[in-house]
């Protein structure tokens, strides 16, 4: 089991004990414009895994987000790696949306909503 630190207190942060998958879209023809091509979620090629935390998102998070009220929006802390918003993770078998990323030296915190199928 992974245990970070807060990088501005030092203090240990709760276990990292969940696999994250990182993904990346395939992409394909658009069917809507000749020529173009569009990003297909369906099949995702993962790009990283790293061990993270999945957690409920605080006040603050939902406030930045604008997802105040909303279900299956959580909180996901991991070791540092890219995460960039508008892109995917997975945790276990469940897709997730990011609407938030950011990294620190220490970790990397995404918000994150569930993605229905």
């Amino acid at each position: 089991m992974s245990v970070l630190t807060d990088s501005l207190t030092g203090s240990a942060m709760l276990p990292l004990n969940t696999s994250v998958q990182v993904l990346a879209p395939a992409t394909g023809a658009n069917p809507h414009f000749t020529g173009a091509t569009a990003l297909d979620w369906s099949n995702p090629t993962v790009t990283a895994t790293v061990l993270g935390r999945l957690q409920p998102a605080g006040t603050r998070a939902l406030e930045r987000t604008g997802r105040v009220g909303k279900h299956g929006v959580h909180e996901l802390v991991t070791r540092p790696t890219t995460i960039t918003p508008l892109g995917r993770v997975r945790v276990g078998a469940q897709q997730y949306s990011v609407l938030d990323a950011r990294a620190f030296p220490t970790h990397t915190r995404a918000v994150i909503e569930e993605v229905s199928a």
